[in-house]
């Protein structure tokens, strides 16, 4: 376990949702979905480090389980048009954190994300101490071969019309965010309102990278969790 007195994690969970109903208490590979961010957080973090933001009590009841901390979010910020920033904010304002606290903001509906992967990007932001580390995925699928619908709902390149004809090998690389990982430091996120720039890319497989939005990928995130070797 590692014990950095500058170190505060986040998990933001939320009551309702129009995907998955309930999706953060809903049982998944055994226990409910939030449960398995906080039981690798604790891997790697001491519990009174540990703070899951919820405006749901059942929630925080799951906090309060395993002993770490709990803040109870306003509805007002909520909502499925609320934002990360307005929460981060939310908990940054709660509490009297040091001006240049390390904050690591793991989301539950990442179920995938392990222990390893938590410990491995907070040695990488140590080593950059600026920005935000992002977790990302390696994009399936090229965005310089991608349309858009014109207002005559016909298919138009996104890209300069030329470039489509090109095989994909002639493209670099794109990545993805997929919302396991974000570290940064309170101070930069409080003076900008959001996740500072630049962007430093911590990468993981596009399996471990499943992030639940609906009831597709909870199975398929169930599947992976029971069935595969490492998981």
């Amino acid at each position: 376990m590692l014990k950095d007195l500058n170190v505060r994690v986040l998990i933001p969970a939320r009551s309702g949702s129009k995907g998955v109903p309930d999706k953060n208490i809903r049982e998944l590979s055994g226990k409910p979905l939030v449960d398995h961010t906080i039981f690798e957080s604790l891997k790697v973090f001491p519990k009174d480090h540990i703070y899951l933001s919820s405006d749901g009590d059942e929630i925080l009841e799951r906090g309060l389980k395993y002993g770490i901390q709990v803040l109870k979010r306003p509805k007002e910020i909520s909502q499925d048009h609320s934002s990360s920033n307005d929460l981060i904010s939310h908990f940054l304002q709660s509490h009297n954190f040091l001006n240049n606290q390390i904050i690591i903001y793991l989301q539950p509906t990442s179920p995938l994300r392990k222990a390893i992967h938590i410990r491995n990007s907070f040695e990488l932001y140590k080593e950059v101490e600026k920005g935000t580390v992002m977790s990302v995925s390696e994009s399936k699928q090229t965005p310089y071969k991608t349309y858009k619908l014109d207002p005559n709902n016909h298919l138009i390149p996104m890209f300069d019309k030329d470039i489509k004809s090109n095989n994909r090998q002639a493209f670099p690389s794109t990545y993805y965010p997929n919302g396991a990982i974000y570290i940064f430091k309170s101070n930069f996120f409080l003076a900008e309102g959001f996740m500072p720039e630049p962007k430093i890319p911590f990468f993981m497989t596009a399996q471990d990278s499943i992030d639940i939005d609906d009831k597709l990928d909870f199975h398929i995130a169930n599947f992976l969790m029971e069935t595969l070797d490492g998981i």
